[in-house]
């Protein structure tokens, strides 16, 4: 058996520091998470404001049209009488 244990071949000394030993840090942790989640809101909602404003040209060039054939209509009629 080897003095470092577990798996590595190589002294402990040398190589892998154990988890124990490693002190995280929860404050910094959390922020991350904090920033990475304001991100992603933010990228939503932009994805939504693009998905809304593409919506209402769609809307607009459709009422275009709807006024265009009602124009041609009109004027069908006007020429028939």
């Amino acid at each position: 058996m080897n003095p470092g244990g577990g798996g590595c071949s190589e002294l402990r000394s040398c190589h892998c520091t154990p988890a124990w030993v490693t002190e995280q840090d929860p404050v910094s942790k959390k922020k991350e998470r904090k920033e990475r989640e304001r991100k992603r809101g933010k990228e939503r909602k932009r994805e939504r404001d693009r998905g809304r404003k593409e919506g209402r040209k769609m809307k607009e060039e459709i009422k275009k049209k709807e006024k265009k054939e009602e124009r041609k209509k009109g004027r069908k009629k006007l020429k028939l009488q």
